[in-house]
């Protein structure tokens, strides 16, 4: 049977859009490996960088009294400062290196068996300067852990509230949200929260899922509360974070407590939040 003209010029067009297609679909796949290979390659960067700036802690006792820039060392209760001068703080020796390499370093945040394991910055001046800067101040889509400019460090506020990106890799606070498992809370109830002036061990007591809310808004907000002007204000918050903890935890804070927030991104809503709120029990 003859094909005719009409058919064989469909059958052309067919063919035509099948080639267009098939270009079309091969340049997604190659663009979105493209940027699957370099958000790959930013993270394992980003990742290496922090490693090595985990290797200037130093857990070693100070082999002289003084550090490389001349200040004095001393020993208090049994741990190593570096004596800072002019009304300031004295600072752990331990921290004295990365501190010397970034001023906004403010201390270190690790929990055993995840990817948490970083330093913290501070900058009050501009909280969110560390949002999509590594360390050393240069861009990074991951960030650096920080803390709200709003909390005081060194006299610490009732309530530290640290922020973290939720990376799809699982690095930063990518990981967070598996304590709305009771059995990953089981297993991960301690955070190790150091600051410049005090090294801490924290118990979780609660985690939840919540969001931005707007000026209007006047429920509960998790994320307002820095500081307790009254056992009731604390007492508040704790019994709030309780209510709406997404686990069972043993443990509960009372008035003269101190608090620790981690909160990143959820995507249950829009302006999502997951947050895990911890005690220091050291």
């Amino acid at each position: 049977m003859d094909i005719s003209n009409e058919e064989i010029k469909k059958k052309k067009k067919i063919n035509k859009l099948l080639d267009v297609l098939l270009v079309f679909f091969i340049v997604v796949f190659l663009v979105s490996g493209f940027f699957l290979a370099r958000y790959i390659y930013n993270v394992k960067k980003s990742e290496s960088a922090f490693a090595d700036v985990g290797k200037l802690i130093t857990d070693n006792a100070p082999d002289s009294d003084t550090t490389n820039s001349g200040k004095k060392i001393i020993e208090k209760d049994g741990k190593y400062y570096v004596e800072q001068g002019n009304g300031e703080d004295d600072i752990l020796f331990k921290y004295n290196e990365l501190y010397e390499k970034n001023h906004d370093f403010i201390g270190w945040i690790h929990i055993d068996d995840t990817p948490i394991d970083y330093p913290v910055m501070y900058t009050p001046q501009d909280d969110e300067f560390y949002l999509r800067r590594d360390f050393d101040k240069n861009y990074s889509l991951a960030g650096t852990i920080f803390i709200d400019g709003r909390d005081k460090i060194a006299v610490p506020s009732d309530n530290i509230i640290i922020y973290g990106h939720h990376m799809k890799s699982g690095t930063m606070f990518g990981s967070l949200q598996k304590y709305e498992s009771q059995e990953y809370y089981e297993a991960h109830k301690l955070i190790n929260f150091d600051t410049l002036y005090d090294e801490g061990v924290y118990e979780v007591i609660a985690a939840f899922k919540t969001q931005i809310y707007d000026d209007n808004y006047t429920g509960f907000v998790v994320y307002d509360f820095t500081d307790a002007k009254t056992s009731e204000d604390f007492d508040y918050f704790v019994s709030n974070c309780k209510e709406q903890s997404a686990i069972n935890a043993s443990a509960t804070a009372s008035y003269g407590d101190k608090l620790i927030t981690l909160t990143t991104c959820a995507y249950h809503v829009d302006n999502g939040r997951f947050v895990v709120i911890a005690k220091k029990i050291n």
